[in-house]
């Protein structure tokens, strides 16, 4: 029998795919163990790319995966709604122990990760705290989250009382049976950090990536509008920002991993808002264009524990999403093909008579164009242009 890398939940197929034709993972066969309901004819090819699909809900088939714990040889997971069964199975297989799966789940809580963060420091972290209609907050503004909810849906932020007793008003199917949580909004540039992790609990830096959420060019939404590959920080920004990492990957014990921070730079720290054990959401296209390296193919290397190396970025790279301002039919979405003679790739655009929402009302972005310089701040003005020259048209729903 083959030795086995295991794909923990639904992914996408093209990773799959890349992985397969990579003649370093020849020797390898492709498992997937999984526990979502199957809903769109997309699953059902996705799992047919493995030579097994071994569905987690059934006894059999979770027995089966046992049995194959010592020619399973690396355990990944890429989407956020699978992390608690990935965290499940490498405590199953006997890859993590009792206290460092209470830990996982800690680090990809919320809330619990912020309060475990204290026990380190005051300062790594926003101050937070477990909100309820009624809440009477000693400040604003407040950045309120539902858990359990991946991404920016249903994030706002609240300026008032007025606004947070509306928030949790309009949100009542979500709030009445979710704990939410508030955080205090902080000033500064945001920044992911994508790092591996391997065996020995070494850290491997990707790309630093740059974020501007849609908040900051107007719009009242919190997802991420702009983000680009960057080297605004300085050496000396870099190492604390690598002392802080280090110091979560060691403090959670994380081993074999790759870890999604996302972060805030407020006066002269960085704060970490989340972790996410994975690799982060639109990475293998940024990371492939900017410093042509495969993020996918190095994440299952190094948890095959070989070691991967991130090169330099060669060129800068932008992602610029937009979603729906309100809630309605997609009439159109007018896009330029070129901006200030810069070539832009449509990657994602819904078609017209889609129902959408706002993202902070549960929908998604509508749009994403992709745009590549050779300067930082010519990807920087090209992507601001062309973040206002995107116009989702809305047909309203009759009140």
């Amino acid at each position: 029998m083959k030795p086995i890398i295991l794909f923990v939940g639904f992914s996408r197929r093209d990773y799959l795919q890349s992985l397969k034709k990579n003649p370093v993972f020849a020797e390898y066969d492709f498992v997937c163990a999984f526990s979502r309901e199957i809903k769109h004819h997309s699953h059902n090819g996705y799992l047919r790319e493995f030579s097994q699909a071994l569905n987690m809900n059934k006894t059999g088939d979770r027995a089966q995966l046992k049995a194959l714990k010592d020619t399973i040889k690396a355990v990944t997971c890429t989407q956020e709604n699978d992390i608690q069964l990935y965290i499940e199975t490498l405590h199953n297989l006997e890859r993590i122990s009792d206290s460092q799966k209470n830990l996982y789940r800690k680090l990809i809580d919320k809330s619990a990760f912020k309060t475990e963060l204290l026990t380190i420091s005051a300062n790594l972290t926003p101050k937070t705290q477990i909100v309820s209609a009624g809440f009477e907050p000693d400040s604003f503004p407040l950045v309120i989250k539902p858990l359990g909810f991946s991404g920016s849906k249903y994030v706002e932020i609240i300026s008032s009382k007025k606004e947070l007793d509306v928030y949790f008003s309009k949100n009542g199917s979500i709030t009445s049976t979710t704990q939410c949580i508030a955080e205090e909004f902080l000033v500064g540039p945001q920044y992911s950090l994508n790092v591996y992790v391997d065996k020995q609990g070494k850290t491997t830096f990707c790309p630093l990536t740059r974020v501007i959420p849609a908040f900051e060019l107007g719009h009242t939404d919190t997802y991420s509008a702009i983000q680009y590959t960057t080297n605004e920080l300085t050496a000396q920004e870099m190492t604390r920002l690598a002392t802080i990492i280090n110091l979560i990957v060691q403090h959670f014990q994380v081993q074999s991993c790759t870890l999604h921070f996302d972060l805030i730079k407020n006066t002269d720290t960085f704060k970490v808002i989340e972790v996410g054990m994975r690799i982060g959401g639109l990475r293998e296209e940024l990371f492939s264009r900017s410093s042509e390296f495969s993020h996918i193919s190095n994440d299952v290397l190094n948890r095959l524990g070989i070691t991967v190396t991130t090169p330099p970025l060669k060129r800068y790279v932008s992602m610029i999403q937009k979603g729906a301002h309100e809630p309605g039919h997609l009439e159109e979405i007018t896009h330029p093909q070129k901006i200030n003679s810069t070539a832009v790739f449509t990657d994602k655009i819904f078609p017209q008579e889609t129902f959408v929402k706002p993202v902070h009302s549960g929908g998604t972005v509508v749009y994403r164009g992709i745009i590549t310089a050779e300067k930082e701040p010519e990807v920087v003005s090209d992507s601001l242009a062309l973040f206002n020259e995107v116009n989702v048209a809305i047909r309203s729903e009759a009140v």
